[in-house]
């Protein structure tokens, strides 16, 4: 298997066993980058110190005093959250020249665990529409066929990880920006509940309540990973304080889950309907009670 082809579950373990390390995966990734992303645009800037992050790194594994789960695990940054010492544009001109003095919290926690912040991803304007592109940066593509679009507004974040440019990323999501284009690009999204990763330090959330950060990854392991880092409660985010001594992994049985088919007069592959199907038959299988809804036509 080649480096790129790891997911960060798989990364975590080769550096358990010696066989990789995180200066050697960040090399390899830093190359592919070069050699790919002109033909995609996921990636807008790569973090300069990025290199250095991935030795520290080494050094600490070697020395077994690893930050956390995450130690050594190269990690894209959609443009809408700030990563201390580069810029966080937000798809936009008038950000463009701005450097960010912290981590906002997602970003810190991440760190925190021992990721590495490779680089930042393009981004729409302001993160509001859901097709990446902007006069900044230009238009993101679909590794699978980079003529089409990967959605948006993390578009940017999803092309990088499908094109084995990095294992995962973080993205926002409002109104589909993680699960649109995790769907576009044949990933895993998650858009959490509100208040479960908190927010702070950021820049403005447009759309209010609606607006979550959270990962997207190759694997449904590797979301499960990301996700016990970034959620749980913090101070700084009210939202977050329900959630005080609940643990964020719990297991959860006989859940009520409603399943729209389509809505009406919206056309639908029929791939995509059998695909849904399956899904809603296996969580059936699991044990909770999925209820089918088809909206009435017009």
């Amino acid at each position: 298997m080649e480096i790129w082809q790891h997911d960060a579950v798989a990364l975590a373990q080769a550096y358990q066993d010696r066989s990789l390390t995180p200066d050697r995966v960040v090399d390899a990734l830093l190359m592919r980058i070069e050699r790919l992303n002109p033909l995609i645009n996921a990636f807008v800037a790569v973090a300069p110190d990025c290199r250095e992050q991935a030795e520290e790194s080494a050094r600490r594994l070697q020395a077994g005093a690893a930050r956390g789960p995450l130690e050594g695990i190269p990690v894209a940054v959609k443009d809408s959250l700030c990563v201390a010492g580069m810029t966080a544009s937000w798809g936009s001109r008038v950000f463009a020249d701005q450097v960010r003095d912290a981590d906002e919290l997602p970003i810190r926690r991440l760190r925190d665990a021992g990721a590495i912040m490779i680089g930042k991803t393009n981004t729409p304007e302001f993160a509001v529409e859901g097709y990446t592109a902007n006069a900044l940066y230009g238009i993101t593509g679909n590794p699978w066929d980079p003529a089409l679009t990967p959605g948006g507004s993390s578009g940017g974040p999803v092309s990088a990880v499908a094109a084995g440019l990095v294992p995962v990323a973080i993205g926002t999501d409002g109104g589909g920006s993680i699960r649109r284009p995790a769907a576009y690009t044949g990933l895993y999204g998650l858009k959490p509940t509100i208040g479960r990763i908190p927010r702070a330090g950021g820049l403005p959330q447009l759309l209010l309540d609606f607006e979550v950060a959270g990962p997207l990854a190759r694997s449904v392991r590797d979301c499960r990973l990301f996700y016990s880092v970034l959620a749980g409660p913090d101070p700084a985010d009210p939202r977050s304080r329900r959630f005080a001594g609940e643990p964020a992994g719990r297991n959860v049985d006989g859940l009520r889950i409603l399943y729209v088919e389509r809505f009406a007069g919206a056309p639908c592959d029929p791939t995509i309907v059998k695909s849904c199907g399956r899904a809603a038959d296996a969580l059936a299988e699991l044990g909770h009670t999925c209820l089918l809804y088809t909206t009435p036509s017009p």
